[in-house]
């Protein structure tokens, strides 16, 4: 009875310790996305966008944190043979975030999850119109660096990216992001 009362002990300690490492911490972030090669051989094209991300975490420790995130890769724009087409793709996130300090205040930051991606393709023309759409479950990932301005407040850059797919065609998409987390 007094090693599994011991042990019960032990065991609290422990999980009230990390608790108070434990963060919760919400961030905000917008820039450029990019829809990879979807422009080849299309001579009036646009395949970038505007980005947007949220993200809500729990620190679990220093290094690590869970995740849950949406994430609007923008639209792609193109007009070929009397017709426009627009691509647009979306995610909701979930994974896990990797943090290595290299000064108190810079932090460098990797992603890893998996993501609910939306996809969807409108083409419209004087003859017909037509969309379609479809999610997917893709890898997440993703790379970036942040500066805290202080405990609570940190401003990061980063990078994102997953796969896009409609109708069994792939496309890589990705976000450039800049924005802010606050922490508490």
């Amino acid at each position: 009875m007094k090693k599994w009362v011991g042990g019960l002990v032990s065991v609290s300690a422990l999980l009230l310790s990390g608790g108070a490492m434990a963060q919760g911490y919400v961030s905000f972030a917008a820039g450029q996305s990019k829809f990879v090669d979807t422009c080849s051989g299309i001579s009036s094209c646009d395949d970038t966008g505007t980005a947007l991300k949220v993200v809500g975490g729990y620190s679990i420790a220093e290094v690590f944190s869970l995740e849950l995130g949406y994430l609007n890769f923008g639209k792609a724009k193109a007009f070929a043979f009397g017709a426009n087409a627009e691509a647009s793709a979306s995610a909701v996130t979930l994974g896990g975030a990797f943090k290595a300090n290299f000064t108190p205040d810079f932090a460098v930051h990797a992603r890893l999850g998996i993501a609910s991606v939306k996809t969807k393709v409108t083409t419209t023309s004087s003859f017909f119109n037509s969309s379609a759409s479809e999610t997917k479950a893709k890898a997440y990932y993703g790379l970036g660096l942040s500066y805290a301005l202080s405990k609570e407040v940190a401003v990061e850059a980063g990078i994102d990216a997953s796969k896009a797919e409609l109708q069994g065609a792939k496309n890589d998409v990705r976000a450039i992001t800049v924005g802010a987390r606050f922490s508490f």
